[in-house]
């Protein structure tokens, strides 16, 4: 059976310090949306593509800005990088002027 695992843990990014924020349960429930948003691609599964994407967020005026830090394949970025995304707005009030880091893990099984 193949599935996707979706990682619990984001990281707060300052400057070139991490800090583990996994105990937050905002962050929790973001990390949580994201895994229900995602779907693996079907040739990434073909192609047997696997490993993490490392997508960095912020909220800026309600919306979210986001890139790939560290990514994969095209498929497999553009994946993370949508679900990031699509994050809703209500969930994302307390997020303004601060950049996250969220790690995005494709595993098949």
């Amino acid at each position: 059976m193949k599935t996707l695992l979706i990682t619990t843990l984001l990281t707060f990014f300052v400057g070139v310090q991490t800090a583990q924020a996994s105990n937050d349960p905002k962050l929790n429930q973001i990390t949580k949306i994201v895994a229900e948003k995602i779907h693996y691609p079907k040739n990434a599964i073909q192609n047997h593509e696997e490993g993490t994407v490392y997508v960095a967020f912020k909220v800026v005026d309600g919306n979210v800005e986001a890139e790939v830090l560290e990514g994969l394949s095209e498929e497999l970025n553009a994946e993370a990088l949508s679900a990031v995304k699509t994050l809703p707005a209500a969930e994302l009030l307390n997020f303004e002027d601060k950049t996250y880091i969220l790690p995005i893990k494709f595993e098949l099984k």
